[in-house]
Parts: C-alpha cells; structure tokens; sequence
C-alpha cells in the first residue's frame, strides 16, 4: 500500500540556492482513497500542478448518544454512541494567471475530492 506520491520533486519551501522553486512554504501532501488501499495524491495530479494545501483546521468530535426508554420504568436507557460529522477545513494556494485558471483550478480541486 502507497499512501503518498513517489514523485522526487515534490513542492517544498524554497531552499539556499534554488532558481526554480518559488514556494515560501512546505506544502501539505493530501492524498485520498475510497477504499485505503489505492490512493490518489495531489501532488500526482497534474491539473493541481499550481495549487498547495497550506493548512487545515477540524472541529472537535462530538459524541452522539442514542437513548431508549425502558418499558414503563421512568427514564432513559443508552441504546447506542456514535461519533457524529464534523466539519475538515482545508486551506489551498493556488497560482492562478486569471480567472479562467482559477474557476479551472477550483473544478480539479473538486474533481480531485469527488474521483479519490
């Protein structure tokens, strides 16, 4: 199982002596899978060539308790407790030459998201 891009360039903060990197930052590697074996990174997709994951913040969890009542006894009982959804937010950079580029590269972010 392969989990993160075997590219040997990866995007990474500019280095002493580096002419052709222009980040100022190290890229997060985001990379997606449906069934955990096969996954899909961003930094292989060559539509996302100019777009980098720069930070991410969650939510916490929150338990979601299910009760039942107990025939004709007063009160509840725990039936079951479940992690309930929380919110992933991602924050992307993305260099873009105008609008066109941008609303293309907001749709491959997309497309990435739904295709992994």
């Amino acid at each position: 199982m392969q989990v993160f891009s075997e590219r040997t360039d990866k995007p990474h903060a500019y280095l002493f002596g580096e002419y052709t990197n222009p980040l100022g930052f190290d890229p997060i590697e985001l990379a997606l899978s449906e069934d955990g074996q096969v996954w899909q990174s961003i930094f292989d997709d060559p539509n996302l060539s100019n777009a980098y994951l720069i930070d991410f913040d969650w939510l916490p969890p929150v338990i979601a308790d299910t009760y039942r009542t107990a025939g004709t006894r007063d009160g509840q009982q725990l039936a079951s407790s479940r992690l309930g959804q929380r919110d992933l937010i991602l924050k992307f950079i993305a260099y873009c030459h105008g609008d066109a580029d941008e609303k293309l590269t907001f749709q491959s972010l997309s497309n990435f998201s739904n295709t992994a």
